[in-house]
């Protein structure tokens, strides 16, 4: 059985932030213990998870009680995509280092509240790195403003046309295809459990404002599911100036059986008809999906009855 963690957390918020200042502690990188919880930077993201797995392992070793081989393996890029991480991975694998495992187990699964949660499948993830640049250096924009064009501005339309930012639809052509959703026995799973799902509390829990749909059956759909389209970091130059080079990031998620090498093609076709210097930088991990009918299914869910009642 291999124990899956990382150890690296989000980037810090900036000194004097507003998401800084809502720290209850000194030094968030000191953590300290409060009413038997710990606080700090990375302690359920995914310090503490990784740390609870090993010494309950540490303790059922030292009483002669593991029935398994255990191999714990926590990286240190699951924030960045783990790119180097997955090649490393493979590496120890082939080369012998790390023991081929009979099933990977991801040791942070509590979905919502007080239920545990046992991992069949991930959405894939594609980063893209847009770029446009038109002009060799700023520009301020009492000389140039309305004269030259503004990359910033003509990066963030052609994003724009990509999808619905007041319903999240994903319009780039083909993105959905291939995709498979629940059907059948999953489905009614899926129908059973939005039945008992908070869909208020997870939105507090994330301290979101508003969400596209209040159907319980239609967000986890969302969540588990369905592809998405998200803008993140946008860059070009502070003040006053118009900037010479504009960057965005984007990320979609890809549902089972969707085409990351396709989509990227189209998003990049789509991006240059509407400005033929864009340049997009992209790579992709496609969707995952596990087989349940394999046994090691039905010890985890075994387990989580006899842990949690």
């Amino acid at each position: 059985l291999l124990v899956y963690n990382h150890l690296d957390v989000e980037a810090a918020d900036p000194p004097q932030s507003a998401d800084e200042a809502k720290w209850t502690i000194p030094n968030p990188f000191e953590p300290e213990v409060r009413e038997d919880k710990i606080i700090g930077r990375g302690t359920t993201d995914d310090k503490g998870p990784f740390l609870a797995t090993l010494m309950a392992n540490a303790l059922l070793y030292k009483e002669g009680r593991l029935p398994v081989n255990i191999v714990h393996v926590a990286e240190t890029q699951e924030e960045i995509s783990s790119t180097l991480f997955r090649i490393l991975f493979a590496d120890g694998i082939n080369a012998g280092y790390i023991p081929s495992p009979s099933s990977i187990f991801l040791s942070d699964n509590v979905f919502e509240g007080e239920y545990p949660s046992i991992t069949k499948g991930t959405r894939g993830l594609i980063h893209a790195t847009l770029t446009l640049k038109l002009h060799y250096d700023k520009i301020h924009s009492g000389l140039g403003g309305g004269l030259v064009p503004n990359p910033l501005g003509i990066l963030s339309a052609a994003v724009n046309q990509c999808y619905d930012p007041r319903t999240g639809e994903v319009l780039i052509p083909g993105f959905n295809d291939g995709a498979q959703l629940p059907q059948g026995k999953e489905l009614e799973e899926l129908k059973a459990y939005a039945r008992q799902f908070n869909l208020p509390q997870y939105l507090q829990d994330m301290k979101a404002g508003k969400a596209f749909t209040d159907d319980p059956l239609e967000a986890l759909l969302r969540v588990w599911y369905k592809g998405t389209f998200e803008l993140h970091n946008t860059s070009g130059v502070l003040g006053t100036k118009i900037p010479g080079v504009a960057e965005m990031n984007v990320t979609m998620r890809l549902g089972y059986g969707m085409s990351g090498g396709k989509i990227i093609k189209n998003f990049t076709s789509m991006l240059q008809q509407y400005h033929p210097a864009i340049r997009v930088h992209a790579d992709y991990t496609p969707a995952f999906r596990a087989d349940v009918s394999h046994p090691h299914f039905a010890k985890a869910a075994e387990a989580c009855r006899k842990g949690f009642g």
